[in-house]
């Protein structure tokens, strides 16, 4: 029997605690790959305490990226000893970027699918893996057409739908398909 692919999924800023939308991604990836889900906000030992996006969003700024792309770092590292290389990645918003930084430091990534990744129009950079985004038409942070053009890259835009598209049934379900059909 052959081994499935791994799948490595990273949350968005508000980690997995209200996460029930993921249902519709595991529902539909999980007999094709060996899944592993992290939580931004724990990679990042960010503090949920206070569930205010501009906190939770500040403590990304103040050095939880940095060290949530540390700890995923370590943990795949460990996984990627044992032969499970290179994975895909499905990452939400703040994920998308640990997921991109993290392969600039190392990780193995065969594809990155970044949904609402917005802090990428910061990146300068380009990761050595597939990279396919996808944003909100009316998202206000996505990045732009000039950074698409000096990244070389293009991007999927959902009309009338905002950053969180990524919680809805029918755009997971396409999400998916373009992951399962390998775009």
């Amino acid at each position: 029997m052959q081994k499935k692919r791994r799948l490595v999924i990273l949350s968005d800023l508000w980690g997995w605690e209200r996460a029930d939308w993921l249902t519709y991604y595991l529902d539909q990836l999980q007999g094709v790959y060996d899944i592993t889900c992290y939580d931004s906000c724990s990679l990042g030992n960010v503090s949920t305490t206070d569930r205010n996006e501009a906190a939770l969003h500040a403590q990304f700024m103040d050095g939880g990226l940095e060290t949530a792309v540390s700890r995923l770092l370590e943990l795949e590292s460990a996984i990627a000893s044992q032969g499970n290389r290179p994975v895909d990645v499905l990452a939400f918003s703040i994920g998308g970027t640990i997921a991109w930084k993290a392969c600039l430091s190392g990780l193995e990534a065969h594809r990155i699918f970044a949904l609402s990744s917005t802090r990428l129009r910061y990146e300068t950079v380009l990761p050595a893996a597939g990279i396919y985004l996808y944003y909100g038409e009316t998202d206000p942070y996505k990045p732009d057409e000039v950074w698409m053009r000096q990244m070389n890259l293009s991007c999927r835009i959902f009309p009338e739908t905002g950053h969180l598209l990524y919680r809805e049934s029918i755009f997971a379900s396409q999400v998916c398909r373009d992951i399962l059909n390998g775009v």
